[in-house]
């Protein structure tokens, strides 16, 4: 009885990695790694003009959309979504001018460094605020370990 239990675990264990497994080889096909390529352009564009929020990006876009595979318009929303926000922190660094509101925080810190000529590392700390990004890849800010690397963006 224990191990019909375990078994039974088991299989909706490695189901549910099969399901995992077929989701990410679906979304790995080119039909859909294109509009995420173009979203996120798109996005980046949207989120360095100031006042263009990601939210209008996204409404404008929406109806080159309509003629899309549902999957296909999803991951253009998607991309457009994150690279609004990663529009929108370079040009608060580099231009002092926050490209979305959510993107104002940046500018406090980012367009100082920018202009004492850091600004590619200020860039760089921008984007490294997300916690993979700091967690997987501390030695691209200079640090030698996570714990570094969050004292290292904290203080700037």
């Amino acid at each position: 009885s224990a191990s019909f239990a375990a078994a039974r675990a088991l299989d909706w264990v490695l189901a549910m990695y099969e399901l995992l497994g077929t989701g990410i080889a679906n979304i790995l096909q080119l039909k859909y790694l294109i509009p995420l390529t173009i979203g996120t352009l798109v996005g980046v564009i949207g989120g360095a003009l100031p006042g263009v929020t990601i939210t209008m990006t996204i409404i404008v876009a929406l109806p080159f959309t309509f003629g899309l595979d549902p999957l296909q318009g999803l991951s253009a929303m998607v991309g457009i979504y994150v690279g609004g926000s990663a529009g929108g922190l370079i040009t608060a660094t580099l231009l002092g001018i926050p490209g979305t509101p959510s993107s104002l925080a940046t500018l406090f810190d980012g367009f100082p460094m920018a202009k004492k000529g850091e600004a590619g590392r200020a860039v760089w700390l921008a984007r490294a605020g997300c916690p993979c990004v700091l967690r997987f890849f501390p030695r691209a800010i200079g640090a030698n370990d996570y714990q570094s690397a969050r004292c290292a963006t904290s203080a700037t």
